[in-house]
């Protein structure tokens, strides 16, 4: 005969739980950042159409001013271009980003995804394959890993081809959450009097 605490260890404990239904869409990140058919070939592109010119401009010693395509590689500007709300001009980007290299800080790179989504700037979010921030580097300082091509003064060609490699970027739940401008300017508050 045993004794009921050896019985006690034998029966498994149990305790109730709760699980969630929907599942947390912040961590399918995998869903996030949108697909590229063929990385390889993006990256051809991005060096073809503007690394190389880009190359070819800073041997020239042509001031970034005057070249013919804005580059914006800096964090806080990048931000700054897709949060601006300027709905009378529809702008379109390109964002380039080197999620897969170790250099890269991810903490930089978390809030890329839906900045881009929801910006007022249609933003074409474009992964690179793993290595290609050391490539991009040989050309331009990229200290980030993040790329952003306004298509103003880009080659249509190039935009096309670039469109045609990266699916639509979709992130269902936040849909309705869509960047609108609003009216309200100022809220109604109080704050202690001083004396």
């Amino acid at each position: 005969m045993s004794s009921l605490k050896a019985i006690d260890k034998r029966i498994a404990k149990r305790r109730q739980v709760y699980k969630a239904v929907l599942s947390n869409p912040f961590v399918n990140e995998e869903q996030i950042w949108p697909h590229v058919k063929n990385q390889q070939l993006v990256q051809e592109l991005l060096q073809k159409h503007v690394l190389n010119k880009v190359q070819h401009l800073q041997q020239m010693k042509v001031a970034k001013e005057e070249w013919p395509f804005d580059l914006i590689t800096d964090f806080n500007k990048i931000y700054a271009y897709l949060e601006q709300n300027e709905p009378e001009q529809a702008k379109e980007a390109l964002l380039f980003v080197c999620n897969k290299d170790q250099d890269v800080p991810l903490v930089m790179l978390q809030q890329i995804p839906l900045m881009s989504y929801i910006s007022s700037t249609q933003t074409t979010l474009v992964q690179l394959p793993k290595g290609s921030l050391g490539n991009i580097q040989k050309f331009i300082d990229l200290p980030y890993g993040i790329l952003l091509l306004p298509a103003e003064h880009l080659d249509p060609v190039f935009l096309q081809q670039i469109h045609e490699q990266v699916a639509k970027q979709i992130v269902p739940w936040l849909a309705p959450l869509k960047y609108k401008s609003t009216d309200v300017k100022l809220a109604k508050s109080s704050a202690p009097l001083k004396l």
